[in-house]
């Protein structure tokens, strides 16, 4: 600042400053090429996402709504979509030492995606508890909350689990 005034850094050191160099094209079509391409760039990331989670909408719908009972096998721990997969099943059996968790409120999200899914099978009070509380729950309080319906020392064999009878909701 010179005099009240703002003087550029060209003027102030005496030296003009250094373009960078110019390969072929004016400055002004780089700078709307760099832009058009992040905005096509964005514009793609975006519409993978949407299908991306358009996908995601779809399996959870399709395990809930399946034909034939479905079953979650749980083993060490599941959070975030993969508490809603499991919150789409008939059936969740869990291992004691299996944890859950709903990590998107520590990234000051809402599980909007998941929420359906979990507000049915567990209830909307539940549902709140797990999402707000924000920590990661055993598998005998997922059990209490109604995410889970079975907690054993060992996850059955997969043939052994389906030929029990299931708690359809």
């Amino acid at each position: 600042v010179q005099g009240g005034t703002v003087t550029p850094a060209r003027q102030r050191s005496g030296r003009p400053r250094r373009e960078p160099p110019q390969k072929g094209i004016g400055r002004r079509g780089m700078v709307e090429d760099r832009k058009r391409s992040a905005t096509g760039a964005g514009e793609m990331g975006r519409r993978k996402l949407r299908r991306a989670m358009a996908e995601f909408i779809s399996l959870m719908t399709e395990l809930r709504t399946a034909p034939v009972p479905t079953m979650a096998l749980v083993e060490g721990g599941a959070s975030g979509g993969g508490v809603g997969l499991l919150g789409s099943c008939h059936w969740v059996l869990a291992t004691e030492d299996s944890t859950f968790r709903l990590p998107e409120t520590g990234l000051g999200l809402f599980p909007y995606m998941i929420s359906p899914v979990l507000i049915r099978r567990m209830g909307l009070a539940a549902f709140l508890r797990l999402t707000f509380e924000g920590r990661a729950v055993t598998a005998a309080e997922a059990q209490e909350l109604g995410l889970v319906d079975e907690v054993g020392t060992r996850l059955p064999d997969v043939r052994e689990a389906a030929e029990r009878p299931a708690l359809l909701p």
